[in-house]
């Protein structure tokens, strides 16, 4: 994204003027980039609701962010590819925006969603009920509690305002993220009649492990697991001293995620099948083995070119 807190030339300076061509463009680039996602994302939505689920709602969930993908590569180095008010706000409060150009990026930015919204219901019709992605279907203080938390997390992964002391607030606020969001993903599956299905749920654990990673890996290594922050410091790659912090936050992180995803959807057990094993504890013991195993596999990678035999 766009401002890394650099010193600008005289003539970024004269080119970052409201009124300059340079700007004119970034505004051009904003205003086509919210019209590309919410048009292609609305679509998606409505095209699911009318063809009887067809594309599903893992698919619906592709398409938003294949198309925020594709725009960042096409647009970031224009506009810094904000595409949303509330990126442009949080920006500019890191100091990473000048402030004086917000006004007309949110201006962009709604234009170009409003003149999207228009081209949707220009070719699918008028039909309310097929707007379902703008209409809360929980409560209102779910709703609440459910943007705060997904526009916390977006903020949060594009901003990247962490730095390297602060390994043990990125250790837990990963695992709560991480367990929220796989959480989440298996409960609402259950509720939704296999809505998300089981492809869909671990597509939603994998990724939010990868967002992390990459959000997060370089303060605190990205644990989020007590197993492999034992298994890093019995390889002699962490430091045997911060170890109990580490476990610590990580328990704390992923309480927290689960206490939240309760108060969102209620107390009911049977919607947590993920932490109740379905086989035999002998089965499940092998399964947590070998599963485990290739995890801290993966993550350590121990062996070295001279070990190949």
């Amino acid at each position: 994204m766009e401002g890394e807190g650099r010193v600008l030339s005289p003539k970024e300076r004269s080119s970052d003027s409201c009124t300059s061509k340079v700007f004119l463009q970034k505004l051009l680039a904003e205003l086509l980039g919210t019209y590309i996602l919410v048009y292609a994302g609305c679509s998606a939505v409505v095209t699911n609701i009318s063809k009887d689920n067809v594309i599903t709602l893992p698919g619906v969930a592709a398409t938003f962010g294949l198309v925020v993908m594709v725009m960042v590569y096409t647009l970031a180095h224009i506009s810094g590819a904000h595409f949303n008010p509330a990126v442009t706000i949080a920006q500019a409060t890191c100091m990473r925006f000048p402030l004086k150009q917000v006004p007309a990026y949110i201006i962009a930015q709604i234009l170009g969603s409003t003149l999207a919204s228009g081209t949707v219901r220009i070719l699918f019709g008028s039909k309310h009920s097929e707007f379902p992605g703008t209409i809360p279907s929980g409560s209102h203080f779910q709703s609440l509690i459910v943007e705060m938390i997904i526009t916390f997390v977006l903020l949060f992964v594009i901003s990247g305002v962490f730095t390297d002391d602060r390994a043990l607030f990125a250790e837990l606020l990963g695992t709560y993220i991480v367990v929220f969001a796989g959480t989440t993903a298996i409960v609402t599956n259950l509720r939704k009649d296999n809505l998300i299905t089981h492809p869909g749920v671990a597509m939603t654990w994998g990724l939010a492990v990868t967002v992390m990673v990459y959000t997060l890996g370089h303060i605190s290594q990205a644990h989020f697991n007590p197993a492999v922050t034992i298994a890093q410091a019995t390889c002699k790659r962490f430091p045997l001293k911060q170890v109990p912090a580490y476990i610590i936050v990580q328990i704390f992180g992923s309480t927290l995620a689960s206490g939240t995803v309760r108060l969102l959807f209620g107390a009911k057990h049977s919607e947590f099948p993920g932490s109740m094993p379905a086989e035999s504890d002998f089965q499940s013991l092998i399964l947590e083995f070998i599963i485990t195993f290739i995890l801290l596999f993966v993550i350590s990678g121990v062996s070295t070119d001279n070990r190949a035999v």
